[in-house]
């Protein structure tokens, strides 16, 4: 299971080598939206493309993130289906 909390450089690179792992390297996101401010926070909307256990899986995601001084510090990821990767 990918979900939970990740800190650190060497946890997020984890996180993303399992999700690579789970999809067997078809992982893909396309970048859909982006807002953001000068100061606080953006938000991203990507579309996510895989194969899980030989299924397409294709959903919509949101990533926001807190910014300090120019540089995400927390993102925090809602998928649209989490189920899928299970």
């Amino acid at each position: 299971m990918l979900s939970g909390d990740y800190k650190g450089c060497d946890a997020i690179y984890g996180y993303f080598g399992q999700l690579m792992e789970t999809t067997g390297g078809t992982f893909k996101a396309t970048l859909l939206q982006v807002l953001a401010d000068d100061y606080y926070s953006s938000m991203a909307m990507q579309r996510s493309e895989s194969t899980v256990n030989g299924r397409p899986v294709s959903t919509t995601d949101v990533l926001i993130d807190r910014v300090e001084n120019g540089q995400a510090v927390e993102t925090w990821i809602y998928f649209q289906d989490d189920t899928v990767l299970s």
